[in-house]
């Protein structure tokens, strides 16, 4: 069927885990025991576009995003994810979020941290360049993998 978005000669395919994939005629799809191999793109469509969200990809692994806010000398916040990973967190990352006219993350340093068996939370910490606990909202992106 035509598909809205995508070059006249793709095609969608159903592959179970409620994904599809969408190949053009130029692309190939094997199937064999090692799993699924496509030459050329693969559109993946649907994922979460939004500020928190999550995508789940056709080998069953999860990625996540949102945003976290540490309040001012707080040091720390624990982040709710967007779902809950049903097997295992495997890695968690947290990079500056920055604003235009707001202030306050250009010099905090962040870290994450996978603890507890909670799967659908993890830890972030921010400081400063000079080890202390920021005396202002530091904000930051989560970015967090699993199954």
């Amino acid at each position: 069927r035509r598909l809205e978005g995508y070059p006249a000669d793709s095609m969608e395919i159903y592959v179970g885990m409620g994904a599809n994939l969408v190949l053009s005629s130029e692309e190939a799809i094997n199937l064999n025991s090692n799993g699924v191999h496509v030459d050329g793109d693969v559109y993946i469509p649907g994922f979460d576009r939004n500020t928190s969200g999550y995508t789940k990809i056709l080998n069953g692994l999860i990625l996540q995003w949102t945003i976290a806010t540490i309040q001012q000398d707080a040091g720390f916040v624990t982040v709710t994810l967007p779902i809950v990973f049903p097997n295992q967190r495997l890695a968690v990352f947290a990079t500056p979020y920055y604003l235009s006219g707001v202030g306050g993350s250009t010099h905090t340093h962040f870290t994450a941290q996978i603890a507890g068996s909670n799967q659908g939370v993890v830890t972030v910490y921010a400081r400063t360049s000079s080890g202390g606990t920021p005396n202002y909202n530091a904000r930051c992106t989560v970015f967090a993998i699993g199954y």
